[in-house]
């Protein structure tokens, strides 16, 4: 799991998974034992809620020679799997500005050598394979010179100036080719090779540091992350089968159709990435996975991505390669399968797995009605909703959103109420004859009375300051009893958290109800720039140009996403012309770092390495740099002043520390809040989030943090009194 640092993650859940993450995992681990049996498996296996990792283990060798055994992080070969990288590129550019989905190939190909393509063929039928294109793979052309192709215009002339096989538009057929020209697309309109564009704006932005492509022939690549690893196969070239051996094909350079590696780990923060806003706007995520077209065999597509009518994503498969890795949205799961094996090793377990992940769904729903309901008592037992009243224990019979029948007693009926949290609080009762009974939950729901269980288990898994965990820990048992009286879960949820912080002294952690987590989605209503309160995004509170030629930008908070990075950049291009910045933190609680990582590429001339974050949920150290090249505009070279105060935390810090550090700013103000530890959110159950410290964020040379300590200013007045005496010693110069 890569959490987003410093993020709050408002895409909440609607089912407590928690409540039965441990069977599942066992459930799984047994599923993925069976199939490995007879050597049916061989690969990775990674199943997460949101951003808890529920399973992930590795079955087998990645090369059976040398005893290299597969792993969650093993780069594993697949396949077709990448196409979903080529739609999202097509997206980010259409976001741009720089495509659209209806554009012509031959407004981007000029002299693509096939006119009808150039002139009919769109990028809406290149992504639902209906533009009429082939394939590829069995051309001599191909089998001759495919370790030598390297970028996706070195393909075209493998199939350009072939006829299309139907009218674009009038059917589905699967198309390797019609991928090759979207990658060609991506290069042409980007400026970069197919692969240097998914490394800085995929690869990067999502986190996956195991992932890439195979160097083509005569072009070694010292930063080959998957050396090593083998596929195995039974498929011969004259189309027979033979003993399983190692197949070199795996390793052929690959391209914006399939081809590649990746590992399990890094597929699913692929996908995180996707559905959090990270890689292209929510809008643009719900194109590309929203149906698009049906094969006659069932194939549903939308742009780049199979969907259905519960999961989206895209399966790959070759000799000595398998992989499936989809997104359930109504689940909050994303689930990853990769084998170093023909298919179907992957895709049967993938089928398997699906089915015992809705069955899974499935109770997770009915618990959300557990409960004593006074006179009523339901409980979940073997998959069934069961009432017990009146000395009898009956079946209720789902018959509409949050109603239920009762087996055996015609007319007899309930329906339930939920509060602004999605929690069942109460129930309505009607009988045969319309007489209407009422029920209140007289309890907390009973998926909190092992609140403190599961806030340990949380705590001994991921909390990163161990050395506190024994004098909280202590805390929790001991005051168990008492937690367990309080029946309002405000009160509970205050009670914790006073605990917490009179213990660990840590500000990120604590608990919160949902409904109070902060919302970091960007808002797409803007302001034009015009006095105080103007603003390009709400949580950019002022964006001004005061006299002398002083431009002040001030956040109350950060949210994620692409979105917010761009409004940083439109922001920096109006300041452009100021003789002095001043960057109003006082009032930044938090967020995403998105943003700030962004405003740094604004504030330095030069590369510069600004921050180092370690978590066990990163395979490696994360650095934060400055780099003005990937900006598109000069850098901001004029005095920057930062107004800051106890109320500036998180991510508000995360901008100012190495503002400092490096000198790069003058602070004015109060000491920072002192929030410093990179956290993310757990369910507890699921109305409950657990907000944990789960890595440590330093200064690269010195290691120096500011977790506790805050930021001190470079000139110490009250947080209120900052921005005068700014803009007076700035009057004064």
């Amino acid at each position: 799991m890569k959490p987003q640092l410093f993020a709050a993650f408002f895409l909440l859940p609607l089912i407590s998974w928690h409540l039965l993450a441990g069977d599942l995992a066992e459930e799984i681990d047994a599923l993925v034992a069976k199939h490995h049996q007879s050597d049916a498996f061989s690969g990775a296996v990674l199943v997460a809620h949101g951003d808890k990792l529920l399973y992930r283990k590795g079955k087998g060798l990645a090369n059976r020679e040398t005893g290299l055994a597969n792993t969650a992080d093993t780069p594993l070969g697949i396949g077709s799997m990448n196409k979903m990288f080529t739609a999202v590129a097509i997206a980010q550019l259409v976001e741009a500005g720089k495509l659209s989905f209806e554009d012509k190939v031959g407004q981007h190909l000029p002299h693509y050598a096939n006119r009808q393509v150039a002139e009919q063929v769109t990028l809406h039928h290149l992504l639902t394979h209906t533009a009429g294109l082939g394939g590829y793979f069995d051309k001599p052309d191909y089998v001759r010179r495919k370790d030598e192709l390297a970028t996706a215009t070195d393909f075209l002339s493998l199939f350009e100036k072939d006829p299309l096989q139907f009218e674009p538009g009038t059917r589905m057929q699967y198309s390797n080719s019609g991928f090759i020209v979207l990658g060609a697309i991506i290069e042409k309109v980007s400026g970069l090779s197919y692969r240097d564009y998914l490394a800085r704006h995929i690869f990067r932005p999502a986190g996956m540091t195991r992932s890439g492509f195979y160097p083509a022939k005569g072009q070694p690549d010292p930063h080959d992350g998957a050396a090593g690893v083998v596929g195995y196969t039974t498929m011969r070239r004259d189309g027979s089968r033979g003993e399983l051996g190692p197949n070199q094909r795996v390793r052929s350079p690959g391209s914006s159709a399939g081809g590649g590696y990746a590992s399990a780990r890094d597929m699913f923060r692929f996908m995180r990435a996707l559905t959090t806003g990270k890689l292209v706007g929510a809008k643009l995520v719900t194109k590309l996975t929203s149906p698009k077209v049906r094969h006659p065999h069932g194939l549903v597509y939308g742009y780049g991505f199979g969907t259905h009518h519960n999961r989206f994503g895209h399966n790959g498969g070759g000799p000595g390669v398998n992989a499936a890795c989809y997104a359930f949205p109504e689940l909050d799961v994303v689930a990853v399968v990769i084998a170093n094996q023909d298919p179907h090793a992957a895709s049967h377990l993938f089928r398997d797995l699906t089915d015992l992940l809705h069955r899974h769904l499935e109770d997770a729903k009915l618990k959300a009605y557990e409960g004593d309901y006074g006179m009523v008592s339901l409980k979940v037992v073997g998959n069934r909703l069961k009432v017990a009243v009146a000395h009898m224990t009956l079946d209720l019979i789902a018959d509409g959103d949050d109603r239920f029948r009762v087996a055996g007693m015609p007319g007899l009926a309930y329906a339930f109420q939920r509060d602004d949290s999605d929690r069942v609080v109460a129930m309505t009762a009607t009988d045969a004859s319309g007489d209407v009974g009422e029920y209140t939950r007289k309890v907390r729901d009973p998926a909190d009375r092992d609140l403190v269980r599961r806030i340990e288990d949380v705590l001994k898994e991921h909390y990163v300051v161990k050395e506190k965990m024994p004098e909280i820990l202590a805390m929790l048992d001991r005051n168990k009893q008492e937690y367990a009286k309080i029946v309002d879960v405000k009160a509970l949820v205050d009670r914790i958290n006073a605990d917490l912080m009179a213990v660990a002294h840590d500000k990120h952690l604590r608990l919160l109800q949902r409904g109070a987590m902060p919302d970091l989605s960007p808002k797409k209503k803007r302001r034009r720039m015009g006095g105080p309160g103007s603003a390009a995004s709400s949580w950019i509170s002022r964006k001004e140009i005061l006299d002398g030629n002083i431009g002040i930008l001030a956040f109350s908070l950060f949210p994620q996403g692409a979105a917010a990075a761009r409004a940083i950049d439109d922001a920096m291009a109006e300041m452009a012309e100021t003789d002095a910045l001043i960057l109003d933190m006082r009032q930044c609680r938090g967020g995403s770092a998105e943003a700030p990582n962004q405003l740094f590429h604004h504030l330095f001339t030069e590369r510069t390495h600004l921050l180092t974050s370690e978590t066990p949920f990163a395979a490696e150290p994360i650095e934060v740099w400055a780099d003005p090249d990937r900006i598109g505009m000069p850098p901001y070279t004029k005095p920057v002043y930062v107004l800051t105060g106890p109320k500036c935390a998180s991510a508000g810090e995360h901008l100012v520390f190495p503002l400092k550090n490096t000198g790069r700013a003058t602070l004015v103000g109060e000491t920072t809040a002192g929030a410093g530890y990179l956290n993310t959110f757990f369910d507890v159950p699921f109305h409950i989030k657990f907000s944990v410290s789960i890595g440590r964020t330093y200064q690269p040379k010195t290691k120096k943090a500011w977790e506790a300590t805050g930021i001190a200013p470079d000139r110490f007045v009250k947080a209120d009194e900052a921005l005068t005496d700014v803009l007076q010693s700035l009057t004064k110069m």
